[in-house]
């Protein structure tokens, strides 16, 4: 498979080293570096409520006759929940998520260590916030 940066870039070969089936989450590798990745991973349960989050995704934006490569949505944490005991899950809320930043990364808006990813296909949008309807 080809990847490539968020912010663009030369795409370059990947091979997947390993899948976790249950969070949805692949590992990929490549023989030549990104510009920037993250620093490290924080588990879902340790974000602190209303922690400032950027959740950073390849979004349909509706905007005829234009591309747009990545979009940056600010947010703040909401708190979590675990699915089926298994599952820890973040909720986040945003007015700017939009389509297709389902499975985005979501980190600490100071840091660049990962958080979570967004699994938010659609949002609905109430009173400034945003929840996830699918």
């Amino acid at each position: 498979m080809s990847v490539d940066p968020l912010a663009g870039g030369a795409t370059r070969d990947a091979t997947v080293v390993a899948i976790d089936p249950l969070a949805d989450l692949a590992v990929l590798r490549t023989n030549d570096s990104l510009p920037i990745s993250i620093a490290g991973l924080s588990a879902t349960d340790s974000v602190a409520m209303s922690a400032a989050v950027v959740v950073t995704g390849v979004s349909e934006v509706d905007d005829p006759g234009r591309s747009y490569r990545c979009l940056d949505a600010a947010g703040e944490w909401a708190g979590g929940t675990m699915i089926d005991d298994q599952i820890p899950y973040g909720h986040l809320e945003s007015r700017a998520i939009v389509p297709g930043m389902s499975g985005a990364p979501v980190r600490a808006q100071q840091t660049i260590s990962l958080s979570a990813s967004c699994r938010a296909a659609t949002t609905r949008r109430t009173a400034g916030s945003s929840t996830p309807s699918g």
